[in-house]
């Protein structure tokens, strides 16, 4: 069991990813607002829309992308159209109660209180789209919900509601996590297993790579996989070598050296091919590999 996941140190591997639309956004613009004028049911809605649209605006420009205004973004990368379908508060005030205790000379005494609270909630819903205008096709709609709320509280009295801009201004907030990666490059932290046995030294080139050093770990990992023989050390088996070799492979990864890694790890499947995390380790390299073509297409 020496040399399954449970029993060993993992290291940490950033793998970036490309814009979910497909392609690079160096410039975008905002679409008019589609929806029929005139109706008064609508102005939160609008009200939303407009405080929503300012807020991906200041992202954006935080993210070095132009804003061009409407009918200005003829070189726009993107146009993007939101709406707000709903943008609606619900505030409440209420009472509830809850059990003290209090200390009076050698004794105690337990009491029930009561505790006020006023609560704003906001429902908000819309849709984000991304169109291609070189194709004038979608390249990305999502539909967004979020319910912040917020409550403030006091044991003598009804305090006062919260703001429910304040409210809002979380739910505008929310949507930035999820819409950013659509429109940027993102990056996802991966963890891979780093066998650290003593046998074939696989304890040593651990210690470099927890030190950050990962072209002394990747010197010491290929001198582990070259010295690591069955016959030639006492109890060093199949598994050590797989070990060694899958070391090697997991330090040629961080450094993004996927054909190099990919080598290893076959090397490392070939002699235990039964071991779960050589497999696992394929795999992810495999997947970080295409990502990476991806993004260099895009460039």
């Amino acid at each position: 069991m020496r040399y399954a996941a449970t029993f060993n140190p993992t290291v940490t591997v950033e793998v970036e990813h490309p814009p979910d639309v497909g392609f690079l956004v160096d410039e975008v613009v905002f679409a008019g607002d589609a929806r029929p004028r005139g109706g008064r049911s609508r102005a939160p809605e609008a009200g939303c829309e407009a405080e929503w649209v300012q807020v991906l605006t200041q992202e954006f420009v935080e993210r070095g992308v132009r804003v061009a205004r409407a009918g200005a973004g003829l070189n726009a990368d993107a146009v993007i159209a939101v709406t707000v379908t709903r943008c609606e508060t619900e505030q409440e005030r209420y009472e509830t109660s809850r059990e003290v205790v209090e200390r009076v000379g050698d004794e105690t005494r337990r009491l029930t209180v009561p505790e006020f609270h006023a609560r704003t909630r906001v429902l908000f819903r819309g849709t984000f789209e991304v169109v291609d205008p070189s194709t004038d096709l979608v390249a990305a709609s999502h539909t967004l919900a979020y319910e912040p709320e917020a409550t403030n509280s006091s044991r003598r009295e009804l305090p006062d509601l919260p703001s429910p801009g304040a409210v809002v201004a979380r739910a505008y907030r929310s949507t930035i996590g999820d819409i950013t990666p659509v429109l940027f490059r993102w990056s996802e932290r991966r963890r891979l297993v780093f066998f650290d046995d003593e046998r074939c030294g696989l304890n040593l080139a651990h210690r470099a790579v927890e030190a950050g050093d990962y072209e002394r770990a990747l010197e010491m990992s290929i001198a582990n996989a070259n010295s690591c023989l069955p016959g030639q050390v006492a109890e060093i088996d199949d598994r050590d070598v797989a070990a060694a070799h899958y070391n090697v492979g997991v330090v040629h990864r961080i450094l993004g050296d996927f054909d190099s890694a990919l080598a290893s790890l076959e090397r490392a499947r070939s002699a235990d091919p039964d071991n779960g995390v050589v497999r696992a380790a394929i795999r992810e390299t495999r997947s970080a590999e295409e990502i990476a073509a991806r993004l260099r297409s895009l460039r």
